[in-house]
């Protein structure tokens, strides 16, 4: 593990656990969140955020599964030098046979 895949996993571990029936497990901090053990797909991909967006002025990592439909994920841009590869052995490390798409850019 890497510096900043540890900082990533200093920052999900600091994070508070929704106890909500409907996001059960799911970690939040501020506008910043990773669900829990129930994903609906395994197949990942990053959105791509670029700083100075109108509701991310800092940037933003959506993480997308189910060909890109779901968001499962929503982090602070600092982490974009993660690959997709690296942020879900960090986030999600139950998930034992991933599958991982191209990034894209976008507004999650």
């Amino acid at each position: 593990m890497n510096d900043l895949q540890q900082k990533l996993r200093d920052f999900v571990s600091s994070m508070e656990v929704s106890t909500d029936l409907d996001d059960e497990g799911c970690r939040y901090s501020g506008e910043w969140w990773v669900s829990g053990d129930d994903l609906p797909a395994w197949d990942f991909n990053r959105e791509i955020v670029r700083p100075g967006h109108h509701d991310f002025p800092d940037g933003a990592i959506g993480i997308r599964v189910d060909d890109d439909f779901w968001v499962v994920g929503l982090i602070p841009y600092e982490y974009e030098p993660l690959s997709i590869q690296e942020l879900v052995e960090v986030l999600w490390t139950y998930v034992t046979e991933p599958e991982f798409g191209k990034d894209v850019e976008g507004n999650t």
